[in-house]
């Protein structure tokens, strides 16, 4: 049996709008397995995180901040934050061309672009 040594992995991806890169701590791991199609999904759950201006010089923290989470695999995302105010229904999708905007999700699952 392999064991992933959470303490030292991470997980890292690079912004399309201005080349940054992140880079986040995973925070746990999971396999679905469907007998009946023979397949095997891995997922992977980051770290908790605040919203912040990485790039900018100034205030670091954005106001009105969130903490935020997020569950990749290899052909779906999702993300899951948490506002000053709730708004369930509702996640923001880090693939739409507006990273700050809000796309309703139904099956709390985004295809990746």
């Amino acid at each position: 049996m392999s064991v992933i040594d959470f303490a030292n992995s991470r997980m890292t991806w690079f912004g399309p709008l201005n080349g940054s890169m992140s880079r986040i701590q995973l925070d746990g791991m999971c396999t679905l397995i469907d007998d009946e199609q023979g397949t095997e999904d891995a997922y992977y759950l980051i770290a908790p995180c605040h919203s912040e201006h990485t790039h900018l010089d100034g205030q670091l923290f954005t106001k009105r901040n969130y903490d935020f989470r997020g569950i990749f695999g290899e052909t779906e995302y999702t993300l899951i934050r948490t506002h000053w105010v709730a708004n369930p229904g509702v996640s923001d999708d880090p693939g739409s061309e507006n990273t700050g905007g809000r796309t309703p999700v139904e099956a709390r699952l985004c295809k990746r672009k």
